[in-house]
């Protein structure tokens, strides 16, 4: 009988802990780019990249708390238009607040867009409650007098904390993007960036072949008209008969684009003779070719 109590009682005090270290209950919520499950009300975001057309190449640096721990990273791109810095965080890391500057690395001044305003470069600031696993802080090239081919020395900082972590320790911490070759100098707290030209997209260019301008076109009869697509154009093309440079017939609303079409029944507009041209226009990108001289739409008679 008294065994049977001590063995109860060792039960009662050693149970819940024998349970908890064996039956872990699996953690439920949204979870993070690397399978880590989130507490609710952490939204884990993707990356920036992903969804806009970066010119060039995008710089990755990483984002580390205290002297040497990994906490997420940061990328910065352009578009042509506008600098992106993406702060995320990894293993149940998340931001109580960002903040991105840049200055030049060349000493040229950075220009201040309307609203914010320069300490030593150009700053942007933001706090985050509930906190946040990603965010992108965003500069307007043109306003900030930023060219292709410029230097930047960009600092980040945020301060993180960690949702998942078992132990107690400090409740935030102060997190630097650092290139990973630059752990060895503790006080190194920026990296460079070079503002990414764009590459010139291949266009549409329609190039007219006949009529050229300067040609007697009879009325009723049936011409091929020619042209050249180059590089990347739509498949279908309109076209349209110019009287004085304006429309006044539409020959086609919808021809394929393969350079070729049969222009039947001429026929000339408010009964003019002269001034006429054809316009042709890419339905897709909306370029356009015209003839360059006006060419004659007239009764011939019985010859062409």
């Amino acid at each position: 009988m008294r065994l049977h109590v001590v063995t109860i009682m060792v039960f009662l005090i050693l149970g819940p802990w024998i349970q908890g270290c064996s039956e872990s209950p699996v953690p439920t919520g949204p979870q993070a780019p690397d399978g880590t499950v989130l507490p609710d009300g952490i939204t884990a975001a993707p990356g920036f990249t992903s969804e806009i057309a970066i010119c060039g190449e995008a710089r990755t640096v990483t984002l580390i708390a205290g002297r040497d721990t990994p906490v997420g990273e940061v990328t910065v791109a352009n578009d042509g238009a506008t600098l992106w810095i993406e702060i995320r965080t990894t293993d149940g890391w998340v931001m109580h607040r960002t903040q991105a500057k840049i200055v030049s690395a060349g000493g040229a001044p950075v220009g201040v867009p309307p609203g914010l305003t320069r300490a030593g470069g150009l700053r942007l600031m933001a706090l985050h409650k509930p906190p946040v696993e990603q965010h992108v802080h965003e500069f307007d090239l043109a306003a900030a007098r930023l060219a292709p081919g410029e230097t930047l020395i960009v600092s980040v900082q945020a301060l993180v904390s960690n949702v998942l972590a078992v132990r107690p320790g400090p409740a935030r911490l102060s997190a630097w993007a650092r290139d990973l070759l630059a752990l060895s100098r503790p006080g190194k707290r920026s990296f460079e960036y070079v503002v990414q030209a764009c590459e010139s997209q291949p266009g549409c260019e329609l190039v007219f072949l006949w009529p050229l301008g300067g040609e007697t076109l009879c009325i009723g009869n049936t011409y091929l008209v020619f042209w050249e697509p180059v590089e990347v154009c739509g498949d279908s093309v309109s076209i349209e008969l110019l009287f004085a440079g304006e429309p006044c017939q539409t020959l086609s609303a919808a021809a394929p684009n393969d350079g070729e079409f049969e222009w039947e029944a001429v026929a000339p507009c408010a009964g003019e003779p002269e001034g006429y041209g054809l316009r042709i226009t890419d339905l897709e990108c909306g370029c356009q070719a015209e003839t360059a001289q006006p060419f004659t739409i007239d009764d011939c008679g019985t010859g062409e």
